[in-house]
């Protein structure tokens, strides 16, 4: 049953596995509180163990494929978030709609540097569909709140409002903001992990900002709950989900990845042995 995947590396709260993800969520029996997709997005992109340009039909049939796996193995009351652009969201929407699958949130995240053209409007926005299985889903909005914009500008009021002038963050994040203009910022540190950014993993090509998966994992998840992401790749679900008290599994059918996801997990814990002490 194994053969077809392989541990590369585990310790107290994660693990990291070669494989495809279809074949780790059939046999390993995990049952994730939490679990964060960010698929390939089939527009040839230089993978390793995974040929990233299929025609549109076995594309749409691959990704219902895992997207059903996935929602099935949940918890109970587990949450799915489906990140992709808008081709995997022209997908993913029917799917929602013909399972009666139920989305309790639909987040943007906006980017700049998306690739250039001028034949349309530039690329700047990723999907995130939030669906949770059953109807008591965990949510810890008080971890997740940010700066109102009464607090930013002294406004009393806010001392006898109810979180002391601080908010939910709107459903576009990545957008900075812009005081002169009312534009609040939502999404400090959520920017696209280019080439100079002190997150970025040399040997990553795509890479999603921590920010971004931390803001989903501390909201629908508790500490010591299990989270699992199918697609690995510069391990960035597997570090935040340590970092803040979660357990992870995650796989990828490259081992170059999961080698870089292990060597980052392994880093950071290195840097901060305390986090294991977080119950």
């Amino acid at each position: 049953m194994a053969e077809n995947w392989k541990t590369i590396a585990s310790g107290e709260r994660y693990r990291i596995i070669q494989g495809d993800c279809q074949d780790v969520m059939r046999d390993t029996a995990i049952r994730p509180n939490l679990i964060f997709a960010d698929p390939p997005f089939n527009v040839g992109k230089k993978y390793d163990g995974y040929v990233d340009r299929r025609t549109n039909k076995e594309f749409r049939q691959w990704v219902i494929s895992w997207t059903k796996l996935a929602y099935t193995i949940l918890d109970d009351d587990g949450v799915l978030v489906l990140h992709g652009p808008d081709a995997l969201a022209d997908i993913w929407i029917p799917l929602l709609i013909n399972e009666r699958w139920r989305r309790i949130a639909w987040v943007n995240w906006y980017y700049s540097f998306g690739q250039w053209t001028d034949r349309n409007w530039i690329d700047s926005r990723c999907h995130a569909f939030v669906i949770r299985k059953g109807g008591g889903n965990t949510w810890n909005p008080i971890d997740v709140m940010i700066k109102s914009e009464r607090l930013k500008m002294g406004d009393k009021r806010v001392k006898t409002s109810r979180y002391k002038g601080m908010r939910l963050p709107g459903t576009v994040w990545g957008v900075q903001g812009d005081e002169e203009l009312g534009v609040p910022d939502d999404t400090k540190g959520m920017c696209r992990i280019q080439g100079n950014n002190r997150e970025r993993e040399r040997e990553c090509s795509n890479q999603l900002p921590e920010a971004y998966l931390k803001r989903f994992i501390l909201a629908y998840t508790n500490t010591g709950d299990l989270v699992f992401d199918p697609f690995c790749g510069s391990g960035t679900t597997a570090k935040v989900a340590v970092e803040t008290g979660r357990d992870v599994v995650t796989c990828d059918v490259s081992e170059n990845s999961c080698r870089v996801a292990s060597d980052r997990v392994k880093r950071m814990l290195k840097e901060s042995p305390e986090i294991l002490e977080v119950l």
